[in-house]
């Protein structure tokens, strides 16, 4: 219950779009509307909220979404949308 409390409040601070959660720690995307054009990128942190890390670096109009982890917890995967593509 803490740790989905927690989730949800670093979700509500950071502007999150998706997020997973998984040793611990918490995946989400983020935009970014600093530097226009917009972009969405994949960051994680502990479900306290420290230790945000970012993990993507979207180019100009790109949006990274839907992060998830692998089943055995070793990677992170998203969705890179490019300019002028639908993501479902």
């Amino acid at each position: 219950m803490k740790v989905a409390l927690a989730a949800a409040l670093v979700a509500i601070l950071t502007g999150v779009g998706t997020q997973a959660a998984q040793n611990g720690q918490i995946g989400f995307s983020r935009y970014r509307f600093t530097n226009s054009p917009l972009r969405e990128e994949i960051w994680i942190a502990n479900p306290d909220g420290t230790g945000l890390k970012q993990l993507t670096q979207a180019p100009p109009n790109f949006l990274d979404s839907r992060p998830d982890w692998a089943p055995n917890g070793s990677r992170l995967v998203f969705t890179r949308c490019a300019p002028g593509t639908a993501s479902e």
